[in-house]
């Protein structure tokens, strides 16, 4: 077998395994591309916790909002944490104690209580 055949089979396989690769990543993304959530067997769910966005927007307002609006997130953490104490409410108190530019940001109790949550 010369080089040149060799090469345009070599090139064939590498082609062939990328398309493959690119149908098997479309049949697993097809949920996610849709909309669908799933959660697989072994996946950690905190039932009655909210997305990532609420989390995310509610940092946001804390570290660039005026200081009543920071204050109000912070009463509501940390009475939410404290009413009702889960991994969801605790988790939602570190997270506006470890946000900083705030009056009652707390990076050291923020990292015990992360601890504790995980």
């Amino acid at each position: 077998m010369d080089k040149c055949s060799r090469k345009k089979q070599v090139q064939r396989i590498a082609a062939m395994g990328v398309i493959l690769a690119m149908v098997v990543g479309c049949t697993q993304t097809t949920d996610w591309l849709k909309g669908r959530r799933t959660a697989r067997p072994g996946d950690t769910i905190i039932l009655g916790a909210p997305e990532a966005d609420s989390y995310l927007k509610e940092l946001s307002d804390l570290a660039a909002g005026d200081p009543a609006r920071q204050a109000e997130i912070y009463a509501d953490a940390e009475s939410g944490a404290v009413l009702t104490p889960g991994p969801n409410t605790e988790l939602r108190f570190a997270l506006v104690l470890a946000t900083p530019g705030h009056a009652e940001s707390d990076a050291e109790k923020a990292q015990s209580m992360l601890r504790e949550v995980l």
